[in-house]
């Protein structure tokens, strides 16, 4: 993946896992930060609930189990509309996106081992991290469990964003899924979004366990859940205890200072 000679952004870093599951999300963090003395307006970012399209992804195979090496590439697709609901990125402002690597690497890439290439892309330039290697690996009986009760309307959505930003086809799923699941983190989304519990009674403890690259962006949900009970001290503590770790969700917490919500965006709240 050719690196580009536009100096708007600093090459971006990444935070994967070491391990994905065929045919469930895959959360892979970026932080992009633009240039000292350099701002960024109107750029698309992704975040959970979509890539929006600025993301390239450069994948090759690097295990031998009888299968030869073999390369995987999906890029950006430009859409001069999408400038439009762009975000501006200040002068040296760091952003964390958490996004679902599956969406690029499609639904039928094999379980084996693989080295990733990400880049954030836009305005025909492309600014890559460095790479990654991770396994992908095939469900168990019980993980498919989990897609038959919590997701069995996953196959009538094009992606798991969608999945999780979609309105569901029905009750949305309460019961917890073991901490390992690969689907938990998803069907948090999905219950602050959609499900039945009020932020007064949503239980905090779903936020715990997570492997690192959500750590984050669990904290930022808990903080939302704890604003929008009015827990004002609580609220400015978590606040406090994320932006000092992970300044580049400053983004978030500036939606829910403005009086706006995220995670719990399309909950209909009394």
């Amino acid at each position: 993946m050719a690196r580009t000679t536009d100096d708007t952004f600093l090459p971006p870093t990444v935070e994967p896992m070491r391990e994905y599951v065929a045919g469930f999300p895959a959360w892979v963090a970026m932080t992009i930060q633009t240039s000292p003395g350099t701002t960024a307006k109107r750029r698309p970012v992704a975040d959970v609930f979509g890539i929006q399209d600025c993301i390239d992804l450069e994948l090759v195979r690097t295990d031998k189990d009888g299968v030869p090496p073999g390369k995987h590439k999906a890029a950006a697709i430009v859409d001069e509309h999408i400038a439009v609901f762009g975000v501006t990125i200040a002068d040296g402002q760091p952003r964390r996106m958490l996004f679902d690597l599956s969406a690029l690497l499609g639904p039928n890439l094999p379980p084996g081992r693989y080295r990733c290439t990400l880049a954030y892309a836009n305005e025909g330039a492309s600014f890559p991290a460095s790479p990654f290697e991770f396994t992908l690996r095939a469900p168990t009986d019980s993980e498919r469990d989990h897609l038959s009760t919590h997701a069995a309307d996953r196959s009538q959505f094009a992606s798991w964003a969608d999945w999780i930003v979609g309105p569901p086809r029905g009750p949305v799923v309460t019961v917890p899924l073991p901490k390992e699941s690969p689907l938990r983190f998803a069907m948090v989304l999905r219950r602050a979004s959609y499900g039945p519990d009020e932020p007064k009674v949503f239980d905090l403890a779903m936020l715990d366990g997570f492997p690192p690259p959500l750590v984050p962006e669990a904290a930022a949900i808990r903080a939302e859940v704890l604003k929008l009970r009015g827990d004002a001290a609580g609220y400015a503590a978590a606040r406090s205890a994320v932006l000092q770790r992970t300044p580049g969700l400053a983004w978030w917490f500036k939606i829910l200072d403005d009086g706006g919500r995220f995670a719990m965006s399309r909950r209909q709240l009394p």
